[in-house]
């Protein structure tokens, strides 16, 4: 069972709210008024079953404008959504891995209006209450696992990676707010403890952080993330560093000599003659049992 919470406060206020001023998303996020409008129509299609929404019906509906060059001037407020991470043009695969590359910058105004658009899971977290709202006072941990669930925060971005320039920003930012509020609290954490000790790398933090949230079901619907195979794609941002990360699985690895996980391979066999392995990390028991503070 997750020991992390959910709280629907936000997801309420945006389906209920009438004067877009009062969102919570316009208050308490960095979102426009605009943006919000955007996001109260698609959140309010997603809920009643709809994925995506073309993004000419959407501007359409929500500005109330028709002809192309009215909708192309509304083009803006999509490509900044789609900076901040919050939806996605052209997907409704809300758990992809695969690195989605093509600048939205250099992508036709036209090739975007007539495209579809879809919430990214980043954005369902917040609606979720799992991404915490952006205040001004940066609060201390009041417990373990409100530390671990900011770490863990880690993992979607990766999870939601567009490019490298993105995704470095936003790694930036979640630790700068960590590292504040590890300096106004008075009690200390396991998992940051044996990341320092074992001088884990960006990839391997990652992966770590990637297994754990496994352990507490932190994210639903997602192929699993103790596959080796899903966690080479999740930390590799090109192609060819998939060939590079493999390295940190391999049995005299960091991850692996140090104890921090144990490495299990199966055989599937699909027939007398044809069959596939499969291999696997699991965080060992005794280190699991350190990093909730037993």
């Amino acid at each position: 069972m997750s020991k992390f919470e959910y709280n629907f406060d936000t997801l309420n206020n945006l389906l209920r709210v009438k004067l877009l001023k009062n969102a919570t998303l316009y208050k308490n996020h960095d979102f426009t008024i605009d943006e919000v409008a955007i996001l109260k129509e698609m959140t309010t299609a997603y809920v009643g079953g709809q994925m995506s929404l073309e993004i000419s019906d959407l501007i359409e509906e929500v500005f109330s404008v028709r002809g192309l060059s009215n909708k192309l001037e509304k083009i803006e407020i999509i490509k900044s959504l789609v900076k901040k991470g919050v939806v996605e043009i052209g997907s409704t695969n809300i758990f992809a891995f695969e690195p989605n590359n093509r600048a939205v910058e250099n992508q036709p105004l036209l090739d975007i209006l007539h495209s579809s658009l879809s919430l990214s899971h980043k954005f369902l977290y917040i609606l979720e209450g799992r991404i915490q709202e952006e205040t001004k006072e940066i609060d201390a941990y009041k417990n373990n696992f409100e530390f671990i669930e900011d770490k863990l925060q880690k993992v979607y971005l990766y999870m939601d990676k567009r490019d490298r320039t993105i995704l470095e920003a936003e790694v930036k930012k979640l630790d700068e707010k960590i590292a504040k509020r590890l300096e106004n609290s008075d009690i200390e954490f396991p998992l940051q403890k044996i990341i320092e000790e074992k001088e884990l790398s960006k990839n391997e933090e990652v992966i770590l952080l990637a297994v754990l949230s496994e352990e507490y079901s932190f994210f639903a619907n997602v192929r699993s993330l103790r596959s080796v195979d899903n966690l080479i794609e999740l930390v590799s941002l090109e192609r060819y560093e998939k060939f590079e990360n493999r390295a940190l699985f391999r049995e005299n690895s960091k991850l692996i000599k140090s104890g921090l996980f144990e490495l299990e391979t199966s055989v599937h066999f699909v027939n007398e003659q044809k069959s596939f392995s499969n291999e696997e990390i699991y965080i060992t028991d005794e280190v699991l049992h350190t990093i909730e503070g037993g």
